[in-house]
């Protein structure tokens, strides 16, 4: 039988999803990178690959934040099962400078703006984030920001 502090106290689900919520909302979008150090596991990995979570990513959203300074993730839907949270996201911003992933490397900035839609699954361990996978519409935000079909 549960007791009212049972029901009271967060399901673990819930808990990582808030965490996830706290990635997109505070390190992404308000760019506190501080928070990446309690939000991410030190045994990250990202697409398979081991990369020290809370520097990895906070280099990479540093290079987002210079490339697209108005850049915002909206989380669109959030399912939650065991240690997982998947969301379904929506990313934009403005190409105003250099940035050196996903094939824009040499490529200058053409102040265009872009609208794509991402799905994030996310493994937590430890009440931290450990394993990131995403499947991102990289083709439509290319076309976008390099002109191939209006925004």
């Amino acid at each position: 039988m549960s007791t009212a502090a049972d029901l009271a106290r967060p399901s673990k689900a819930s808990s990582n999803v808030e965490i996830v919520a706290r990635l997109f909302d505070e390190a992404f979008n308000a760019g506190n990178l501080d928070t990446l150090a309690e939000l991410v596991h030190t045994d990250f990995t990202n697409f398979g690959r081991i990369a020290h979570g809370p520097q990895f990513l906070a280099e990479l959203i540093r290079a987002q934040g210079t490339a697209f300074p108005d850049m915002r993730f909206e989380t669109l839907q959030t399912l939650a099962a065991d240690d997982w949270v998947i969301t379904k996201m929506r990313w934009t911003g403005t190409f105003q400078a250099g940035f050196d992933f996903i094939g824009f490397a040499g490529i200058e900035p053409t102040g265009r703006t872009f609208d794509v839609g991402h799905a994030h699954a996310f493994r937590l361990a430890e009440g931290k984030i450990a394993e990131h996978w995403a499947v991102r519409d990289d083709l439509t935000m290319h076309d976008q920001l390099l002109g191939r079909r209006a925004a």
